[in-house]
């Protein structure tokens, strides 16, 4: 696979990512204002939702170029990118098993794209 279609991967999955912190955002918004139509809410939603667009055109413009059967366990890094934005934005914390869990997902991709 040609070297700028793995950054096209990379930043697909990094988007992914992004909009799942965004969702979280609007959830706390919206336990904050009590309503979706509150502007806070509203804003941090509409972020979301285009930066989530965004990402599903990066992924049809990727699929131009890649098999999805090759493709689609890249998805799975999300598993990866958004408990670490989640720690970062959010101060969650996990423990060594979901590390180790981490760890496998991690391996299944780079078999996967070794293929």
């Amino acid at each position: 696979m040609n070297p700028l279609l793995y950054l096209g991967v990379v930043a697909v999955v990094l988007c992914m990512g992004l909009g799942q912190i965004l969702f979280k955002s609007t959830a706390i918004a919206l336990q904050e204002t009590g309503s979706l139509f509150a502007l806070r809410t509203l804003t941090v939603f509409g972020a979301a939702f285009v930066l989530y667009s965004g990402t599903a055109i990066g992924w049809i413009l990727l699929l131009r170029h890649i098999d999805l059967g090759r493709l689609y366990p890249f998805s799975a890094l999300a598993f990866v990118v958004v408990p670490a934005l989640s720690a970062y934005f959010f101060g969650e914390r996990f423990g060594p098993t979901y590390f180790a869990g981490v760890a496998l997902i991690g391996a299944g991709i780079i078999l996967c794209a070794r293929t």
